[in-house]
């Protein structure tokens, strides 16, 4: 079974063990704990390559004191052979920034 996320919705924390899709035209954002796909059929889609994910779209990972209990706190990822996760989004321009000082003192 797929469930598709079209618009901003908001969980104590998630398991996913079928389909979790993002909305291919709505920007859409997931609020959680913990978001996790678990084997062997947990799919976490956020877009395509052919169809990135809306600009602003995305998974927030809340602070709420919620663990996975192989992930632990604040996670997002897969779990168990056959779960996967796929993210995204629009293509960058650049993908380097200028610093304005040394990063490593």
């Amino acid at each position: 079974m797929a469930v598709e996320i079209a618009g901003d919705a908001e969980v104590a924390s998630l398991v996913v063990r079928g389909s979790l899709v993002w909305s291919p035209t709505q920007r859409s954002v997931l609020h959680a704990g913990f978001v996790v796909a678990e084997g062997p059929n947990g799919l976490i889609e956020v877009g395509t390559e052919s169809n990135p994910a809306p600009e602003g779209s995305g998974v927030y990972i809340r602070d709420n004191g919620r663990q996975h209990e192989a992930l632990g706190k604040r996670s997002f990822g897969s779990w168990k052979q056959g779960a996967a996760f796929h993210v995204h989004g629009r293509p960058l321009q650049r993908t380097w920034d200028l610093l304005s000082r040394h990063a490593w003192p």
